[in-house]
Order: C-alpha cells, then sequence, then structure tokens
C-alpha cells in the first residue's frame, strides 16, 4: 500500500478512546470555504457510527469510524461521540444519515393511502408503533414509498446534533443499485450491515423481494438465499448474486454447488486517493452512490 503525498494518513485500528475505539481511513485537510461544499454521509447501526465526507467532485476528504468498546449504551454513545466530533454538527450541502438497525417495508405508489400509513407500521414492524416513530421516504425511481421506523430518543439526538439532515434505510440504496445494475434474469443483490444482511432480488429488472435477516454466519446467508429462490420460484435457476460491505461469504466455491455465482460490487472508488485495501473499503463503499 502506498501513501500519496497530499497529507492524507491512516491508521489501522487504534487502542480504544475512552468509550469507543477509532479507526481513520482518510483525513485530508479542508478550509472553511471548502468545507460548505461538501458531502456528508453517515451510517448508524448497534455499537457503531461510520462517515464519510466528500467534496462536489465526489473526491473522498475523510473518512471515520467508531466503534461502541460497551462501556455505553447506544443512545450515550452517540451522544459522546456526536459531541466530541464537532465537524458531524458543521453545515454542509447535503447531509444523508444511514440508520441499519431500522425495521422497512415497502409500498408502491399506486397503493400508497396516508391514512393507513400507522396501521401499516403497526402490522409490519411493531405492533405497539406510534404514529411519530414511522418515517417514509419516497423513492421515486422505483414509484415506491419506503417506510422505516425510528427510535424516538435517536431522533431527537440527531435534531440536537447535526444540521439539515436526511434520514435514510441502507436498503434504499441497494435498491438504487439493482435498479441500475439488474439485467440479468434474476438477480439478487446483498448487503452486509452489523449483523444483518439486506437481500433485494430483481427479475430481468424488476423487484420482486426485498427484506432483512439475522445473519451471523455464511451459513445464515446461504440458507436466506435459498429461502428467497425458493419463495420466488428459482430454485432450480441459476442466480447471480452482488455482494456489499463486510465480506462474510467465505470460498465461492461452495456456492457454485447451489447455482449461485457471487461477485463483490465496487460502488465507489476513493477518487483521489491512491488507497487500495479492498478489506477495510467493502464496508464503506455501499454508503456513498
Amino acid at each position: 500500500m502506498s501513501i500519496p503525498d497530499h497529507h492524507i494518513w491512516f491508521a489501522e485500528s487504534q487502542e480504544p478512546e475512552g468509550p469507543f475505539r477509532t479507526q481513520v481511513l482518510l483525513n485530508k485537510p479542508l478550509g472553511e470555504e471548502q468545507r460548505t461544499t461538501c458531502r456528508l454521509v453517515i451510517s448508524i447501526e448497534p455499537g457503531k457510527l461510520r462517515y464519510v465526507l466528500l467534496n462536489p467532485l465526489g473526491e473522498w476528504l475523510k473518512a471515520k469510524s467508531f466503534e461502541n468498546t460497551g462501556l455505553l449504551s447506544q443512545e450515550n454513545f452517540l451522544r459522546f461521540l456526536l459531541e466530541k466530533e464537532k465537524i458531524l454538527g458543521e453545515k454542509y450541502v447535503e447531509v444523508q444519515v444511514f440508520l441499519s438497525e431500522s425495521s422497512f417495508f415497502l409500498v408502491p405508489d399506486k397503493y400508497h393511502d396516508s391514512r393507513y400509513e400507522a396501521a401499516l407500521g403497526r402490522l409490519l414492524i411493531d405492533e405497539q408503533l406510534f404514529g411519530d416513530e414511522l418515517l417514509r421516504i419516497p423513492l421515486a425511481f422505483m414509484e415506491s414509498q419506503l417506510f422505516m421506523n425510528i427510535q424516538p430518543v435517536l431522533k431527537h439526538i440527531l435534531d440536537h446534533y447535526i444540521m439539515d439532515f436526511q434520514l435514510l434505510h441502507p436498503v434504499s440504496t441497494v435498491l438504487s443499485i439493482g435498479y441500475r445494475q439488474a439485467h440479468e434474469e434474476q438477480e439478487v443483490f446483498v448487503l452486509f450491515e452489523g449483523n444483518k444482511v439486506i437481500l433485494c432480488l430483481f427479475q430481468e429488472g424488476k423487484l420482486i423481494l426485498a427484506n432483512h435477516f439475522l445473519c451471523r454466519t455464511e451459513v445464515d446467508v446461504l440458507y436466506y438465499l435459498q429461502l428467497v429462490r425458493q419463495a420466488s420460484g428459482f430454485e432450480n435457476k441459476h442466480l447471480k448474486a452482488w455482494f456489499m460491505g463486510e465480506n462474510r461469504i467465505g470460498n465461492a466455491i461452495h456456492w457454485e454447488v447451489y447455482g449461485i455465482h457471487w461477485e463483490e460490487i465496487s460502488l465507489m472508488e476513493m477518487k483521489g486517493s491512491e488507497y487500495d485495501n479492498r478489506q477495510d473499503l467493502t464496508s464503506w463503499r455501499y454508503l456513498v452512490v
């Protein structure tokens, strides 16, 4: 690995800094005028926060990850971190916050009726769900509405520390990629996110299924893929799988036995940098499209 001579520095995995462990991938200096033209992307999952700061050309300027060492609750971890990392509270052209622990469901525009949103949320997510815990995100590219839940205390923390942000679910990125890239008879786009896996199945470019499951091993992923194939009538057909996020799929040879050909999808190259450690970058690329 070579480090380019333009003030980028990298730290593998630093010792715990109090209640959390820090990893720095990129840290380029930027002035106040440059900061106001940047885009900030934040990903929050249980016990972890990552962010990427990009300039108008899409070049990565800063990329940093924080992991809770277990000393704090999720709420206090976020409060402590957002108080410390002042850069996350600055004003930017766009701020996106992805919440991976949220559940989700999709409703096509032609069937959407705002009168039944809360009832659908209680039916599909949590029967105790309150109306203000359900967020609606329009997905114009697929003429649908994405619904996700958020805990009021988390929304309060984000409102207090982050300016003018948009809340998103990682599945929205996977769906966007799938709609742009899916061309074969059947393809599945898989995102590893924390202890979950998101599966989006397409048939000839049309979405057939989108769901997320708890996943801890390669066997879990294979089980859910086979379950999805069976439910969709694809169990006897070749399936092409695109994987994103932290690579936990093991040896590709094992998958070919089940008729699954998988490839890792590269969603974002780190422009302006010669950093090329794929193992560390795979879990960052899906953040930015």
